[in-house]
């Protein structure tokens, strides 16, 4: 029997640093809200609602959010030609492109480290500021060409309009998963 060790993480003492967290946490669980979304859309294009098959198919074969994409987009393309409607293939085409669109945004939050980063430089009036240490979402330096995080990252605040972000576009995707089940 393997003996699991506790884990203890360090609680910071420095709200700002803790809230930066916990938006990183509601950010990626809010994705995988959208990603469940995604993949039960995928069931109902490819005829088979629901269904564990179908299911296991979308999860073996779409193991990248790309290839997951052209398994819908495939789908998509032979449910609209039995079920033709251009009303729906539009609202799923535009829910579709939010969604890669926005998948960018993720790939930086899942990819990127909590750090401090010191701002320097004149207020309002140009008077030089004592330095201030704020906490971001950064990316690290090996990545960031790749995951093109805008400096100096991402504060708990801009995380948080991201996640509103995410929770507007998984509703949408469960409205039009309602809306095709009643087509």
């Amino acid at each position: 029997m393997i003996d699991n060790p506790s884990i203890s993480y360090p609680i910071s003492d420095n709200p700002e640093q803790s809230r930066l967290y916990q938006s990183v946490g509601m950010a990626l669980s809010g994705w995988e809200n959208i990603e469940e979304a995604l993949s039960a859309i995928f069931t109902v294009l490819s005829g088979d609602a629901g269904g564990l098959e179908i299911y296991t198919k979308y999860g073996r074969e779409g193991r990248t959010f790309a290839s997951r994409m052209h398994l819908i987009n495939n789908a998509a393309e032979k449910f609209f030609v039995t079920c033709p409607s251009q009303d729906i293939e539009g609202r799923l085409k535009t829910l579709t492109t939010e969604a890669v669109n926005l998948s960018k945004r993720r790939h930086q939050i899942a990819h990127g480290k909590v750090e401090e980063v010191r701002h320097v430089g004149p207020d309002e009036m140009g008077h030089w500021q004592t330095p201030q240490i704020r906490w971001h979402l950064n990316a690290p330096w090996f990545s960031q060409s790749t995951l093109m995080t805008p400096w100096p990252g991402f504060t708990a605040d801009q995380l948080m309009e991201t996640i509103a972000r995410f929770s507007d576009l998984e509703r949408q995707l469960d409205e039009f998963l309602t809306h095709i089940h009643r087509a």
